[in-house]
């Protein structure tokens, strides 16, 4: 799935109960180079994933988690909920609510630097086709977004593109726009991000 910040933790996809048994869910290693140690789950309550339909997007801090999976008070097929970790541990799975999630699915979650703008792809918001990617950003709490906006063309096409993430002035996504499987693909980062917006209220 990535690695943390400073290059020395890595997060996976599933676990291990014992041995040799995998569960769904999140682990991470520690090291560097050829040298890491062996996963460690991410014990996360009350995730209950279903189905084989899931993902998580990893904070660079290591410290927020946005899951993709089909899980309590969904809309339609995956949604997104967040979990943040504290001093006692990770919190419960958090509905990200109505504005970023529809009817359909919202998959492959990435999370800014800043934690303010949240990219993702959703076939249930309409758009240039399949599934499009869209971002959000922040407005205060893990449940307050803005309208999702699509990215448009040439970053959407008619058919599925997901898995969208950046570094650096390059964009990175998937999409099977030429072939019946998926490619990935890159372009120059010319999105810009609308700024977040704080308004104080007197008393």
């Amino acid at each position: 799935l990535g690695l943390g910040d400073k290059g020395d933790v890595m997060y996976l996809l599933n676990a291990y109960d014992g041995k040799k048994d995998m569960v769904k869910g999140l682990a991470m290693s520690s090291g560097s180079g050829e040298n890491w140690s062996s996963p460690e789950k991410l014990s996360i309550p009350g995730l209950d994933i279903e189905g084989d339909a899931y993902g998580f997007h990893v904070s660079g801090d290591g410290k927020t988690v946005i899951i993709s999976q089909n899980g309590p008070n969904s809309l339609g097929e995956e949604d997104l909920y967040v979990s943040e970790r504290t001093s006692s541990g990770w919190s419960s799975p958090v509905h990200l609510g109505n504005v970023i999630n529809s009817a359909g699915f919202e998959i492959a979650p990435f999370l800014s630097a800043l934690k303010d703008t949240l990219f993702f792809s959703s076939n249930g918001m309409g758009g240039e086709g399949d599934a499009d990617i869209f971002y959000s950003v922040k407005q205060g709490s893990w449940t307050k977004w803005s309208t999702p906006v699509n990215l448009g063309t040439p970053i959407n096409s008619p058919k599925f593109d997901a898995y969208f993430t950046y570094s650096a002035n390059l964009v990175y996504w998937s999409s099977n726009r030429d072939n019946e499987r998926s490619d990935i693909f890159t372009a120059s980062r010319l999105i810009t991000i609308p700024p977040c917006v704080i308004t104080a209220i007197g008393s």
